[in-house]
């Protein structure tokens, strides 16, 4: 520990508040991790900092028969209840990745680089910041599912030989669409409870009338689309369906994703799915 934190040191010489700054468990557990060539994928609440383990124990007692009494501490988890706090957890971990992940490992070209450079541990937890309010709509459920899947896969790369920083950027890569798909903000309906609804209650929500877009996408809705062209390249969907694409950097291609009847996309520039001529669907 002495030695790493002496590495640490010499490298970045830098400081954290104690709030994100990894305990040493947490930072001891992933450092034996990445020497075996392995990962664990720990979840938000159990990424304890030097300030949680700080906190008071909550401590709890068991009666037993005999007047005896058994006297425990029960885990103490973080309490992540926001996108901002998830955040926190993760520069948390990214910190004790960076820290455990200071040391070089030699590639089969002979080459050497860092097993995880600090870079890329925070790098992963500020994209992960900005595409959930940029495409999850703020939601916590789906920035924790997808950051779960991604440190899985990342695990998945790590076993395989990949160093931790290169794992990062495969599992990204991999869950690219997953981190561009937005979140289904949709209440949850009870089917039973739906068909005991008075009808008075359905006049609150007027029909929409047939000059909005809503009713041309309903028409789009009815054409079968392709999701992908000869080569491998994707039609973009936000683009064909409404939303309207809103990614700068996106490498779908922006045409008509209408399938005909050859089997082929349409592939027009000059229109979109939504104002696709009726007469040409498959």
């Amino acid at each position: 520990m002495t030695q790493m934190n002496q590495d640490w040191t010499h490298r970045y010489n830098l400081q954290f508040d104690a709030s994100i700054e990894p305990s040493e468990s947490l930072r001891s557990r992933i450092y034996r991790e990445f020497k075996r060539g392995t990962m664990t994928v720990i979840e938000a609440k159990k990424i304890r900092s030097v300030l949680h383990m700080a906190s008071p124990k909550v401590n709890e007692s068991v009666d037993l028969a005999g007047g005896l009494q058994l006297n425990f501490q029960s885990e103490s988890l973080v309490a992540v209840k926001s996108v901002t706090s998830y955040y926190y957890a993760l520069r948390t971990l990214a910190h004790a990745w960076a820290w455990a992940g200071n040391f070089l490992v030699k590639a089969a070209d002979g080459s050497s680089s860092l097993m995880m450079d600090l870079t890329t541990a925070l790098a992963y937890c500020d994209k992960a910041m900005q595409d959930t309010f940029a495409f999850g709509q703020g939601s916590l459920a789906w920035l924790e599912r997808n950051d779960l899947l991604t440190r899985g896969k990342m695990a998945t790369y790590i076993r395989r030989g990949y160093t931790a920083a290169g794992a990062s950027h495969e599992a990204i890569r991999e869950t690219h669409l997953e981190w561009r798909s937005p979140a289904t903000m949709m209440p949850v309906v009870d089917p039973q409870s739906a068909r005991t609804k008075r009808p008075a209650e359905e006049s609150e929500f007027p029909a929409v009338p047939e000059a909005q877009p809503r009713k041309r996408a309903i028409k789009a809705d009815n054409f079968r689309t392709v999701s992908q062209i000869k080569g491998g390249a994707r039609l973009c969907k936000p683009y064909n369906d409404g939303r309207g694409c809103t990614d700068r950097h996106c490498t779908a291609v922006h045409s008509c994703d209408v399938k005909m009847p050859n089997g082929q996309a349409c592939l027009s520039k000059k229109h979109t799915r939504l104002s696709h001529p009726a007469n040409n669907k498959e």
